[in-house]
């Protein structure tokens, strides 16, 4: 059981960073634009973040739930 808890945990770890890059990628987009079509696009780009945002609160979660199996283990 603890060898799938740590599989889990990295691999909600590699998910948790790749949608931390995924995250960084819609603000790039909106920050090269100029005012107009920053506030034209700006909801395309929210609902982008909000998706990438909450991937990486539940990767973050599975991890936190992974994690603590494997702390109350009894270490003889």
């Amino acid at each position: 059981m603890s060898e799938l808890a740590g599989d889990l945990v990295s691999a909600s770890t590699t998910f948790a960073a790749l949608a931390l890059v995924f995250l960084g990628g819609p603000f790039n987009s909106l920050e090269n634009q100029d005012e107009v079509a920053r506030k034209a696009n700006l909801p395309v780009y929210r609902r982008r973040a909000h998706a990438t945002f909450c991937a990486f609160v539940l990767s973050f979660i599975s991890v936190i739930v992974a994690i603590s199996p494997m702390q109350r283990k009894v270490r003889p």
